[in-house]
């Protein structure tokens, strides 16, 4: 997945109390969870600190970390002694997401971590920051993850195999070949013919184009699933791109999705290979790729959901013209 200006730090909230005088406790949080962040396993605590600054050893400190609502499990942390001006850290405690609550939010929520120190049974430091808990179907945009936009893609859901049968077809009737082999025969002319039947498919399904929210590669979106897409006939352009991925990857391919100031489409690789980062945000990265032809990158157009004319053309031709040059 490739995108332009992520933002610095997009996943990390810091908050930090002095509260009780002398400790100081500090956390670090993900300031947004959903279902994905639990299944892809983000954590959601980035640190813990503790600093003792006062002048006497402390010992048998608790540090306690409850959800509100209980979207997760209390954790608490345990420091046997903790001497004058000395300082315990936790890089990503594992605070456990409770997966069934994060699978039944329909709308976004907000909810709350608290943190606390205890010594001898009294809390001598406490703070609560808030956490923003998404629908189990919402992306929260290049602001927090953005590599999580993969978790929406989903090949293996049933409603792709109507998409890819709709695609063979099509290949038997382009080249006399309806096999998806992926990049097993054919070179880069195939691959290009495999890309254009998916996104013909897609197209011919009858999909109308709804606009999406403002900002959403900032600040996410809700993603129909596949089934919703061929029930509903409606989608946003990252719907789509997200659908167009989940039918490549699913034949043997390997997509990307690309994000840019108001639209999402995607793109494929013309070779059996992909970028070593997750996500990247150097667009010039990407065009020197395309420019190579090793990359197959050209949007569904937003008013139809129709697929790009490079690739068209080189369906419509079989193996000629624009797919030729990639053999």
């Amino acid at each position: 997945m490739t995108g332009s200006d992520f933002p610095a730090n997009p996943s990390v909230q810091p908050a930090s109390s002095p509260e009780g005088g002398s400790i100081f406790l500090t956390v670090e949080a993900d300031p947004f969870i959903n279902l994905a962040t639990y299944q892809n396993g983000v954590p959601v605590l980035k640190s813990v600190g503790v600093e003792n600054r006062g002048g006497i050893e402390l010992r048998s400190l608790t540090v306690r970390i409850e959800a509100d609502p209980s979207f997760a499990d209390v954790l608490e942390l345990r420091i046997a002694s903790l001497s004058p001006g000395s300082h315990h850290n936790w890089e990503t405690p594992p605070l456990r997401l409770r997966p069934a609550y994060l699978a039944t939010l329909r709308e976004r929520e907000t909810g709350s971590l608290r943190a606390t120190v205890e010594l001898a049974g009294a809390v001598v430091a406490d703070q609560r920051f808030e956490i923003a808990m998404l629908a189990c179907d919402q992306w929260a945009g290049l602001r927090s993850l953005p590599e999580l936009l993969c978790a929406f893609v989903l090949p293996n859901h049933p409603a792709v195999a109507h998409y890819l049968r709709e695609s063979a077809a099509l290949l038997e009737t382009w080249t006399q070949s309806p096999s998806l082999s992926a990049y097993q025969t054919g070179g880069r002319g195939r691959v290009a013919q495999t890309t254009a039947a998916v996104f013909h498919a897609i197209q011919a399904s009858g999909i109308t184009y709804v606009v999406p929210p403002a900002s959403f590669e900032h600040e996410g979106q809700k993603i129909r699933t596949p089934d919703r897409i061929a029930e509903e006939k409606l989608a946003t352009c990252l719907d789509v791109a997200v659908l167009a991925a989940a039918c490549l990857e699913q034949a043997g391919l390997n997509p990307l999705l690309v994000i840019v100031s108001g639209h999402a489409f995607a793109g494929i690789w013309l070779d059996d290979t992909s970028f070593p980062e997750p996500a990247l945000d150097d667009a010039a990265v990407l065009t020197k790729r395309a420019e190579l032809g090793e990359l197959l990158v050209e949007p569904l157009a937003r008013s139809t959901i129709t697929v790009c004319a490079q690739a068209a053309a080189a369906s419509e031709r079989g193996s000629g013209g624009a797919a030729a040059q990639w053999r």
